[in-house]
């Protein structure tokens, strides 16, 4: 899969990174991953995966845009209200990047409906806003053997781990006990998911070109008092999802 001229222009900066250059270049372009959510987290990271050159993108989100989306949400206009967010994120990211080819899914998925969709993508982001679906995400990459980047944010907190559920500990070794849900809308701050969603663009991008990604490890980020805490993740055998049976 040759990269154009007009592509080498485009990633110059890129390719001058020490540990990428073409052969990296040409493993993001060969590369797949699919984005599920179209929001605050999920925006930043498929911009920056369009932008880097990662070759396929899948764009899951069930949801239409909404006025209360946009304090975070800033690659959306007011008069996109009401529209699907999947659709609308797939038609600009085209504009910033004509040699990706987007995929945009309208779909609720849950680890039945994931299983055939991850045959087509090697990496998963996880840019969900509830417990619910990021224990999916990660029962269905358990069973098809695929990494995912995990996101998440509350206030002014952003939580960031990079999941191989085959390899290491899984989503729900880290939190055994399912959170109670939120009797309300969760407080997000708009730079907040915006600085988030680009560190697990980073991470998505060392690990599809094969550099070292921050494993086994839950990072937090503490935005309020610019602090970051790194909590080690250990595999627990009694777990449902990946422990022994």
């Amino acid at each position: 899969m040759r990269i154009s001229k007009s592509e080498l222009e485009r990633y110059a900066r890129q390719l001058i990174v020490p540990g990428m250059g073409l052969k990296g270049q040409n493993k993001l372009k060969k590369a797949s991953a699919l984005v599920v959510g179209s929001g605050g987290l999920g925006g930043p990271v498929s911009s920056y995966l369009a932008a880097a050159g990662v070759g396929r993108l899948g764009l899951a989100d069930f949801g239409d845009l909404e006025l209360s989306n946009l304090n975070r949400q800033v690659f959306f206009r007011t008069r996109d209200i009401g529209r699907p967010k999947a659709v609308l994120l797939a038609a600009q990211l085209k504009e910033l990047n004509p040699h990706v080819v987007f995929e945009p899914l309208r779909v609720k998925l849950d680890s039945a409906n994931l299983a055939p969709l991850l045959k087509k993508y090697s990496l998963v982001m996880d840019c969900t806003d509830n417990f619910e679906a990021r224990f999916e995400i990660n029962k269905a990459c358990f069973r098809a053997g695929r990494p995912f980047v995990h996101g998440a944010v509350y206030g002014f907190e952003g939580q960031l781990a990079v999941i191989d559920p085959r390899r290491g500990p899984c989503l729900k070794c880290a939190f055994p006990h399912t959170p109670p849900p939120l009797k309300s809308a969760a407080p997000v701050p708009g730079p907040v998911p915006g600085a988030v969603g680009a560190m697990q663009a980073a991470e998505a991008l060392k690990l599809l070109c094969g550099l070292p990604v921050s494993r086994d490890r839950l990072l937090i980020y503490d935005f309020a008092h610019g602090m970051l805490h790194a909590v080690r993740l250990e595999k627990i055998k009694s777990c449902p999802v990946c422990g022994r049976r």
